[in-house]
């Protein structure tokens, strides 16, 4: 194959060399230049047919490898948005279960501060009861010693003009009514 290529391509030169005056009509040296040009074209193919090939293999290869990366870039990001539009779908019940814990827990609250007030209320009543009570008993028997004193006092003024002797009777009888013992 390689001898006709280069037999062709040296019976095609001296045509073309002659350049046309040598009686090469038109269409001859048409058809010579199309020869030329096949032949190459032929010559062309036959060098780089390899490095032709390997470059589409290449390319082929890398286009495959781009498609199969956009492939795998469109799964992912469809993965995404289904990720997401689940999540947004989800998004009022989450939002409806945090309000309703959100509720809960202030309404717990609520109970457990007015539980604990309660209690407090109960605590100072119970205290003011106790300081109303030990008040009480306080001033009842301050006003007893008082009435008392004044008892006496009236008694010293009534007994001034009795003898001695009534005194200490009407003093044992006066005692003896108050409960208590000479």
């Amino acid at each position: 194959m390689t001898k006709t290529i280069i037999g062709i391509c040296l019976i095609s030169v001296p045509a073309l060399a002659s350049g046309g005056e040598g009686g090469i009509s038109e269409g001859a040296l048409l058809a010579a230049k199309a020869v030329n040009f096949l032949i190459f074209v032929g010559i062309l193919v036959y060098f780089l047919r390899d490095a032709v090939r390997n470059f589409f293999v290449s390319r082929l290869a890398h286009i495959k490898e781009s498609l199969e990366l956009a492939e795998r870039s469109r799964q992912e990001a469809k993965r995404r948005l289904d990720e997401i539009e689940e999540k947004m779908g989800n998004l009022d019940q989450e939002l409806e279960a945090i309000e309703r814990t959100a509720r809960d827990d202030a309404e717990r609250e609520k109970q457990r501060i007015q539980d604990q007030a309660a209690r407090e209320a109960e605590r100072i009543i119970e205290q003011a009861r106790s300081e109303v009570e030990n008040m009480k008993r306080h001033a009842i028997g301050e006003l007893r010693k008082h009435i008392l004193e004044l008892a006496f006092a009236q008694a010293e003024q009534d007994l001034e003009g009795v003898a001695a002797k009534d005194k200490n009777r009407v003093f044992d009888d006066f005692t003896a009514k108050l409960g208590a013992k000479p």
